[in-house]
C-alpha cells in the first residue's frame, strides 16, 4: 500500500488539480494487479487505465505478464518492449491504457529503487542507512542480498517524521520530486490522464 500513497503524494505535489483528476484503486501484490487488468479493461465505463507494477528482477518477464493480461482483454496492439502508453484508442468503449514498470520502465527494480533515486544526494541519513544495511553480515541478513537497496529505503522511511510511510517521506523536503525519474513518471501519468 505504500506505493499507492507514494503515487498519490506525487500527484498532489506535481499536478494542476484544475486540469484533471484521477482515482486510484490499490491492489496488494503483483498477482492481484494482473488479475484485475482484464476485467477492468472490459468495463465500458473505464476511460483511462494506468497500471503500475514492479519490474522486480526481470523487467521483460513482468512486461510479458502484463501484455498477456492485456491480450486476454482483447488489446491487440501491445508493444514488444515496455512502453508508457499501450494504446491511444483500442476500440469503442475500451480505455486508453498506460503501463509503468517500477522503477523507470527501463530497468529491473521496485518502488524502493524509484524512491532511492528521488532522495537528495546530500541526505546523510540515507547514506548512513545504506552503510548500516551493507554492514550486516550475510549470515545475519534476513533479506536477500539483492534487496539491500529496498532495506535501506525502508529503514530510511522508518526514521522519518511519519515512520514507515513512504508516501509521507516523499512529501518531505529530503526528496526531490523533480528528480529525472519522478518527472518522467509524472509526465507519463499526465499524458495518460490528460493532466499535461
Amino acid at each position: 500500500m505504500g506505493d499507492y500513497h507514494l503515487i498519490s503524494q506525487l500527484y498532489k505535489a506535481l499536478a494542476d488539480p484544475s486540469k484533471s483528476t484521477y482515482a486510484t484503486e490499490p491492489q496488494r501484490g503483483h498477482n492481484n494487479v494482473l488479475r484485475q487488468i482484464s476485467p477492468i479493461v472490459k468495463q465500458q465505463q473505464t476511460q483511462r487505465l494506468g497500471i503500475v507494477v514492479n519490474a522486480n528482477d526481470d523487467l521483460h518477464k513482468h512486461w510479458k505478464d502484463v501484455t498477456l493480461c492485456l491480450k486476454e482483454a482483447v488489446v491487440e496492439r501491445v508493444p514488444a518492449l515496455p512502453a508508457a502508453t499501450v494504446e491511444e484508442t483500442i476500440a469503442p468503449r475500451r480505455p486508453r491504457i498506460g503501463v509503468w514498470l517500477m522503477p523507470d520502465n527501463r530497468s529491473d527494480g521496485e518502488f524502493e529503487d524509484f524512491v532511492a533515486r528521488m532522495i537528495r544526494g546530500h541526505d546523510q541519513l540515507f547514506q548512513r542507512c545504506e552503510e548500516f544495511v551493507e554492514s550486516i553480515r550475510s549470515l545475519e541478513r534476513r533479506f536477500p542480498e539483492n534487496k539491500s537497496r529496498n532495506a535501506a529505503v525502508q529503514f530510511w522511511t522508518s526514521i522519518q517524521k511519519a515512520p514507515g510511510k513512504m508516501g509521507k517521506a516523499v512529501a518531505s523536503e529530503f526528496v526531490d520530486r523533480n528528480a529525472p525519474v519522478s518527472k518522467r513518471f509524472f509526465e507519463r501519468l499526465s499524458e495518460l490522464f490528460g493532466m499535461a
